[in-house]
C-alpha cells in the first residue's frame, strides 16, 4: 500500500513538473494582435488580472498580480522587466559589529539578539555562527555573525494571514533597541547563492574599484546615499574596511642613534611585550606546548605603561621605550579586498516589497546620473543584478522573462 502511495505521489509531481515546463513559457509569450487598448478595456483587463491571480494555480504555486502584469503590460506594447524573490519561509539575520570586537564579546552581544528574536511568537528556533569555523569554508571576522531564524508552520502563527514582509519587520523591531550592532535581513539559501555567484551576500551590490581607499570610500558613500532613496532597497551598507584599532609606533631616529639602538631592537621589544615571545616549552607525555611571555592585558592596553617599557641598549643600559619612539592609539584598515588586481569596496543592499529587476534599473539610472566617478575609480554591479543581466542577454525578446 505504501509503495502505491509513493508511486502516485511521484507521478503527481512529474505531472506538475511537466505542466510547469510546458505552460509557463507559453504564458509568458502571450501576444495580442491589438496592443493599443482604451482605458475601459484596460480597466476590464486589470479586473480579469485580479481574478486570475486569485484563482489560477500551476504546479502548486499561485501567481502574484505583479507577475501577470508582465504579460498584460507587454500586450499593451510596454517594455517590462521582472525578477521576483522566492520565499524560503525562514529568515537569516546578519549581525555586524565594530571591527576588532573579540569572539567573547561578540558572543555576549549575540546572546541578547537570540533572546530578543526567540520571543517573537512566529519563531520556532534561533541559532547562530560567529566568525570562522575550524574548516574555514566560509571565512568571516569575529565581529560578524550569521543568525538563522527558523519559522514555525504558518498554521501555528497567532495570525496565519500575516505576510512574510510583516514578519521580517517584526523581527527588525525586536532587535532594534539592542545597541552596538547593525542588522541585515535576508534568506539563508538566497544569501548563500548570492555569495557563491557574485561574492557578495546582498541581493544587489555595487563594487567600487580603484587604488586610493579614501577616494573609493567617498564614492561608495555616494552610491549608498542613492540606493537608500530607491523604493524597495533596504539594509543598505558600505563594506567595513576601516576602524580596526591599532598601536602606531613612530621611531625617533636621532634618539635611537644617540644610544646605539636599531629599529629591530625597538620593535622586537615592543612585539615581545604586546604579542609575546616564546621562552621555552612544556612537555606532557608526547605533547609539547610553547611557553609565551608577555605583559598583562591591562598593561598592554595602557599606552603610558608601554612608554615606560625598558629597552636594552648595546652598552648594557636601559632606556624607556617612550624616549626612542612615539606611541599612539589609532585606527587602520580592517580588511583590504582585491579583485582583478585592484582594491575593491562593496556597497550592498537587499530588496523587500518590490521586484529585484525594478530596483536595479532605478538604482542604475540614479547612480549614473548623480554619482561622479573620480579618475581611476569605476563601478560594476553584482548579486542578483548579475543574474538579471545574464537573463536579459540569454532571451532575445523585447521583454525579460520572470525568474521563478
Amino acid at each position: 500500500m505504501a509503495r502505491h502511495v509513493i508511486t502516485m505521489k511521484n507521478e503527481g509531481m512529474r505531472a506538475k513538473l511537466l505542466a510547469w515546463a510546458n505552460r509557463v513559457p507559453v504564458g509568458y509569450r502571450v501576444e495580442f494582435k491589438e496592443p493599443k487598448r482604451s482605458l475601459e478595456q484596460n480597466d476590464r483587463m486589470w479586473e480579469m488580472l485580479d481574478r486570475i491571480s486569485k484563482r489560477f494555480e500551476l504546479g502548486g504555486r499561485k501567481f502574484e498580480p505583479d507577475e501577470w502584469k508582465c504579460i498584460f503590460l507587454k500586450a499593451m506594447g510596454k517594455e517590462v522587466t521582472f525578477l521576483p524573490t522566492l520565499d524560503e519561509q525562514d529568515v537569516l539575520l546578519q549581525v555586524s559589529r565594530i571591527p576588532g570586537t573579540s569572539v567573547d564579546q561578540s558572543q555576549a552581544m549575540q546572546f541578547d539578539v537570540e533572546k530578543a528574536v526567540g520571543k517573537v511568537p512566529e519563531v520556532k528556533l534561533v541559532f547562530s555562527r560567529t566568525g570562522t569555523a575550524e574548516l574555514a569554508s566560509d571565512p568571516m571576522p569575529p565581529n560578524l555573525t550569521d543568525t538563522f531564524v527558523i519559522v514555525k508552520d504558518r498554521s501555528q502563527w497567532p495570525n496565519p494571514s500575516m505576510s512574510k514582509a510583516d514578519l521580517v519587520e517584526k523581527i527588525e523591531h525586536a532587535v532594534a533597541d539592542i545597541p552596538g550592532q547593525n542588522y541585515e535581513l535576508t534568506q539563508p539559501i538566497q544569501m548563500r547563492f548570492n555569495e557563491l555567484l557574485a561574492g557578495v551576500r546582498g541581493d544587489i551590490a555595487v563594487k567600487v574599484y580603484g587604488d586610493d581607499f579614501a577616494t573609493m570610500l567617498k564614492t561608495a558613500d555616494k552610491v549608498a546615499d542613492q540606493l537608500r532613496v530607491i523604493e524597495g532597497a533596504v539594509d543598505v551598507r558600505v563594506e567595513q574596511v576601516q576602524g580596526m584599532p591599532l598601536l602606531d609606533a613612530q621611531l625617533d631616529r636621532d634618539a635611537m642613534a644617540r644610544v646605539g639602538l636599531t629599529a629591530k631592537d625597538v620593535f622586537d621589544t615592543l612585539a615581545a611585550a604586546v604579542a609575546g615571545r616564546e621562552a621555552g616549552h612544556i612537555f606532557e607525555g608526547d605533547r609539547r606546548f610553547d611557553v609565551v611571555v608577555r605583559m598583562g592585558e591591562s598593561a598592554r592596553n595602557d599606552v603610558e605603561a608601554l612608554r615606560q617599557l625598558p629597552v636594552l641598549t648595546p652598552g648594557g643600559k636601559f632606556v624607556p621605550l617612550g624616549s626612542v619612539a612615539r606611541l599612539e592609539l589609532g585606527k587602520g584598515p580592517s580588511q583590504i579586498s582585491r579583485e582583478n588586481g585592484k582594491r575593491r569596496v562593496v556597497v550592498q543592499a537587499n530588496v523587500r516589497g518590490r521586484d529585484i529587476a525594478g530596483v536595479v534599473k532605478d538604482a542604475q539610472n540614479a547612480i549614473d546620473a548623480k554619482v561622479t566617478r573620480p579618475p581611476g575609480v569605476w563601478l560594476t554591479w553584482a548579486g542578483s543584478s548579475k543574474i538579471w543581466n545574464a537573463h536579459a542577454c540569454a532571451w532575445p525578446w523585447s521583454y525579460r522573462r520572470a525568474s521563478c
